[in-house]
């Protein structure tokens, strides 16, 4: 290679986010030297303007995520509980004889939170995730109105089996408590 009797041929040179087209272009079969792909974009001028602009974007995206992240465990903690101790306040306001259903509505909020993530997970799109969010809404709030098929359901579809023993004890305990509620009225 120094010597100059070998030289390599180039066919053609891809930047790293074009790795798809360069591979697109070695399986078409016309590549007729090397395909090279470079570790920088071909536009780059100055290693140091963009050494500052990705420490910039890198820092930025940074707080972002970390403002993601902890809204996401505000949101996904702390918000549902409340809202299962309002709503559990205003089932005690409205039916003073009956037990407190705490656990209930907050299971219910969790698993409808749960099928807006698992419609973001399906990365399907806004559809997906209007649609999860629907099922599971629906499901919650049968749920919340203790609708039986509606806890078996939302329990199988948490597809989290230490739920599924915690639900297990729980709704039998609270289905044995309300049949011998209802058959002391």
């Amino acid at each position: 290679m120094q010597a100059g009797k070998v030289t390599p041929v180039i066919d053609r040179t891809y930047t790293f986010s074009q790795i798809p087209e360069a591979i697109r272009y070695l399986e078409e079969g016309h590549a007729r030297g090397k395909v090279v792909i470079t570790m920088e974009p071909k536009n780059q001028t100055s290693p140091v303007s963009a050494n500052l602009a990705a420490t910039s974007a890198t820092t930025s995206k940074s707080y972002f995520v970390a403002f993601a992240l902890i809204a996401i465990v505000i949101g996904v903690t702390i918000v549902p509980i409340i809202v299962a101790l309002v709503l559990n306040r205003r089932f005690r306001r409205r039916n003073p004889g009956n037990k407190p259903y705490r656990w209930g509505y907050y299971f219910s909020l969790l698993s409808f939170i749960g099928g807006l993530g698992l419609g973001i997970m399906l990365e399907s799109g806004v559809t997906a995730v209007i649609v999860c969010g629907v099922i599971y809404g629906v499901l919650a709030w049968f749920f919340a109105q203790r609708y039986h098929w509606a806890w078996i359901t939302l329990t199988i579809l948490s597809f989290n089996p230490v739920a599924w023993i915690v639900k297990f004890i729980y709704l039998r305990k609270r289905w044995a408590e309300d049949s011998v509620a209802t058959a002391t009225i």
